[in-house]
């Protein structure tokens, strides 16, 4: 039914409760790189050690695909019809998880007025900037957290979302691909024929 498998990744504390079936069912190779895969992947790339296993995830999946190529997807994000179409990028490519008309109206959410998702994105094999990102990260990743930082403050400023949109200057896709599903942004619902996976925010990574 398909010509090429496509590779899948996502990164997990126990790869064992990933059910993956899904991506499988229209053509993915899934693969889950699990911690002790990601100390791996930052030791053979990176001279820095994070401090918090959710920073070697968030460096990591850079890395994966920096070494692979393919996709990648937190364990909580569906496929939706378009992943059956779309299933191979030319360029490493990101899109938008925000995009506020005002910073005043991203201040209100705690949030940057444009933000990258980090729930899935693609990634060329050898593309150089996947790798100076992750060890741009895995550098900032090194300091403790302030006093005045709450832990979810201090991943978005160190190896988080915030830090992705600072790094990454080059072009997104729109809110509409890989946003979907959102109360915010004018992210369409998630069966939008523009969208490219469903995010389910389950906050696993406050578990790693």
């Amino acid at each position: 039914m398909f010509k090429t498998a496509v590779l899948l990744f996502t990164t997990h504390y126990n790869c064992g409760l990933w059910n993956s079936a899904s991506w499988e069912n229209i053509g993915y190779t899934p693969k889950c790189i699990d911690f002790d895969g990601q100390s791996r992947l930052l030791q053979k790339y990176c001279r820095h050690k994070p401090l918090y296993r959710i920073q070697y995830a968030d460096i990591a999946r850079l890395l994966i695909l920096y070494e692979n190529g393919g996709w990648y997807v937190d364990s909580d994000t569906l496929p939706t019809p378009r992943c059956q179409k779309l299933r191979i990028m030319p360029n490493t490519t990101f899109g938008l998880e925000s995009d506020f008309p005002t910073l005043q109206q991203a201040n209100q959410m705690g949030m940057l007025q444009k933000s990258i998702a980090m729930w899935a994105f693609y990634g060329v094999k050898n593309d150089s900037r996947l790798l100076r990102m992750a060890c741009k990260l895995a550098g900032l990743s090194t300091r403790p957290r302030e006093s005045s930082e709450s832990f979810g403050q201090y991943i978005h400023h160190t190896s988080g979302p915030t830090m992705y949109a600072k790094l990454w200057n080059y072009s997104t896709l729109p809110v509409s691909v890989f946003g979907c599903g959102q109360q915010h942004s004018n992210a369409p619902p998630c069966n939008a024929p523009s969208c490219w996976g469903c995010h389910q925010f389950k906050n696993t990574w406050l578990h790693s």
